[in-house]
């Protein structure tokens, strides 16, 4: 049962010319080194050699990857001569390539115990990290990566109209994730990886960025119900900065993901659920954050895009994989995820990033573990959770819930 018993386990393993010691403690099953070590080189190997030729043809290479590295679909014609561009240019300029990304600011779903990072924020570093030391291999100025983190908590975990004790610890949650993930980012990828918070890059006031928000939520709303055809409420969005439809294809694609995750919803909880997800996007896009950042960066992101969206909102963007394909299929950003270690039903452990709704209705279990990452001196802690699909007792996954 657990807490009866803890077993440690470290591992050292050479990323970007320094040693990065992973020292762990679980409780109720071990985790051997070799697994640790194969797991973590297996992020950091599994891009592969790029083959000869110009230097920006090498790191165009680098950064398209393999289905290892990034989700389907590869950059059409149009998308590698635009990531050829900006490669172009920065190597023109002997400046690094720039990369820019968004990244949440909370774990989704879950109470407050189980708030901060894990593991699924390591995986993503290290790709992060090895993404930059493999053009460093090429091109001498290398690469740096502006990371921006989402500070908007309450409107993620739709906690709007709660209570204040609700949305304060929702706040609080947030902050604590952030920092966190500041400090795996500074211990793992050093200077390369530069982390900022939205409203630090934007001149806009937060109460005003989210009633910006709240009124690109409605003109996407009065969008989505009056059907993909409508002239009048599609021109009121695009005068808003939207780009393209949301076609049928796309709408589907929401709605499946959603029923799956929220069987128990209305199709209208869950119109609204991609409405406020759309309306983020808009408000990225009106603010003009990534732009401000550098506006020739290479735009990363951590989730397959959905099918059917206008060209204009994927080109010139990757989409990396936490973990290579080999150890794990999942297509989830690292905060709307647990990052573990799972016990499948015959045994073979291997490194997961999976849903918290997925596992919680498979009634699948999980043992509570802990991991310091550590380099030149540095340490940071998170959580390293192994969860069982083998049917041995242990804790029980709990989802955060309102009212």
């Amino acid at each position: 049962m657990p807490g009866e018993q803890y077993f440690d386990g470290t591992a050292t393993v050479r990323v970007a010319g320094d040693d990065l010691t992973f020292s762990w403690s679980t409780e109720g099953l071990p985790i051997p080194p070799d697994l640790m070590t194969r797991a973590v080189s297996g992020i950091l190997g599994s891009g592969g050699a790029p083959h000869p030729g110009s230097t920006v043809d090498r790191i165009l290479d680098i950064v398209v990857g393999s289905r290892h590295t990034r989700f389907d679909p590869r950059p059409d014609a149009d998308g590698r001569r635009i990531l050829r561009e900006r490669i172009e240019r920065a190597v023109s300029r002997n400046e690094p390539v720039p990369f820019s990304t968004m990244w949440g600011c909370i774990k989704h779903y879950v109470g407050d115990e189980d708030q901060g990072i894990d593991i699924a924020e390591v995986f993503t570093t290290l790709r992060l990290t090895q993404l930059v030391a493999d053009i460093a291999e090429v091109y001498e100025p290398g690469a740096r990566i502006s990371l921006i983190i989402e500070d908007f908590g309450v409107w993620y975990e739709d906690a709007y109209g709660r209570p204040p004790a609700v949305q304060k610890s929702i706040t609080k949650g947030s902050l604590r994730y952030a920092e966190e993930l500041v400090g795996l980012l500074d211990t793992v990828a050093g200077k390369t990886v530069r982390p900022y918070l939205f409203h630090e890059t934007v001149e806009v006031d937060y109460r005003e960025c989210i009633a910006q928000a709240e009124h690109n939520r409605d003109l996407l709303h009065a969008y989505w119900t009056a059907g993909e055809d409508c002239r009048i409420q599609f021109d009121e969005l695009c005068a808003a900065g939207w780009r393209g439809p949301i076609g049928a294809e796309t709408r589907r694609h929401y709605l499946t993901r959603l029923e799956k995750l929220y069987p128990a919803e209305s199709e209208e909880e869950r119109i609204d659920r991609v409405v406020r997800y759309l309306a983020m996007v808009l408000l990225y896009e009106q603010t003009g954050a990534l732009r401000k950042m550098d506006p020739h960066a290479i735009r990363l992101s951590f989730y397959q895009p959905a099918p059917g969206i206008a060209q204009g909102r994927a080109l010139g963007r990757v989409h990396l994989r936490g973990l290579p394909r080999r150890w794990c299929s999942a297509a989830m950003p690292p905060w709307t995820a647990k990052g573990c270690w799972t016990v499948e039903a015959d045994g073979t452990v291997r490194p997961r990033i999976e849903s918290f709704l997925a596992l919680r209705s498979t009634g699948a279990t999980y043992h509570r573990g802990s991991l310091g990452v550590t380099r030149a001196g540095r340490t940071v802690g998170l959580r390293m959770d192994v969860v069982l699909r083998d049917g041995r007792p242990a804790r029980a996954l709990a989802l955060k819930q309102y009212g």
